[in-house]
């Protein structure tokens, strides 16, 4: 195919059955974490990129204690700039939830819940890795929120009738850019934090 003349494949080529999508690199640049499925359950991985092996499961063993299935889709995982935690979306009861993994303790050391929410996608950390945005879906419109992860108060950054989607932090973590739907087509607009 012709990928394979421009891309080196990096999941073992024996794992027939599996489905990887939405990488994120590591802060060493020498893994990537990944949703994953085995044609059974889906699940967050941490994959080694030299030889394709599974570094770690951070799901395993988590499902029916901590939520109901992983939200399987593009930005529903996300690895903090300083390396030490990964944060994915998954579902519990009705609505999604954002979970946060600590790579160093191997656990989970926080989840995050959001009363007006029911979709969450497009997560992206902040220089820092204080702070989450990402794309919440409630009442059926789509907008531009922040979290403080240490607190876990939410902030809406936008509120339009129009789709908002794919933040993107500056350098500094004092703007927030995005995708914003008006007139049914696309524009870039930047949001300053610091106004």
């Amino acid at each position: 195919d012709y990928l394979s003349e421009i891309a080196r494949k990096v999941v073992r080529q024996e794992d027939f059955y599996g489905t990887y999508v939405s990488p994120k690199w590591s802060l060493s640049g020498d893994m990537l974490v990944t949703l994953s499925s085995d044609a059974v359950e889906h699940h967050v991985d941490i994959i080694r990129l030299h030889d394709g092996s599974l570094v770690e499961r951070v799901t395993a063993g988590m499902r029916t204690a901590d939520y109901d299935n992983l939200t399987f889709g593009s930005g529903t995982v996300s690895w903090a700039p300083d390396g030490h935690t990964i944060a994915f979306v998954a579902k519990k009861g009705p609505k999604d939830i954002i979970l946060l993994w600590d790579l160093y303790q191997k656990e989970l050391n926080q989840t995050l819940t959001f009363d007006n929410l029911e979709i969450i996608e497009g997560l992206a950390w902040d220089p820092d890795s204080r702070h989450l945005a990402f794309v919440g879906t409630g009442y059926g419109q789509g907008d531009i929120y922040t979290v403080d992860v240490s607190t876990g108060e939410l902030t809406q950054i936008t509120s339009t009738p129009q789709r908002d989607d794919f933040p993107a932090w500056s350098p500094d973590g004092t703007q927030l850019a995005f995708s914003s739907k008006h007139n049914h087509q696309f524009d870039i607009k930047v949001y300053d934090l610091e106004a």
